[in-house]
């Protein structure tokens, strides 16, 4: 029996993550992480309590500036 491949229309896409609750879950510590920052803590400190690099934390605090400035 051979699968037949039926794409998905284009406005019913998810995304990595979306269907698991996962990405709900990075965007939740990811704001944590930004709020510890803002409130004093260090990169060194943050990346320790949530076992990322601090190159990682950084990413994470760009990102979320950018994205504070288009908004």
């Amino acid at each position: 029996m051979a699968n037949i491949y039926i794409p998905r229309k284009s406005n019913n896409k998810k995304f990595g993550g979306e269907e698991s609750g996962f990405r709900k879950e990075l965007n939740n510590r990811n704001r944590e992480i930004i709020n510890k920052y803002n409130n004093g803590i260090t990169v060194k400190e943050i990346s320790e309590s949530y076992y990322l690099t601090e190159h990682s934390i950084r990413r994470i605090i760009i990102y979320y500036n950018k994205l504070s400035v288009l908004v």
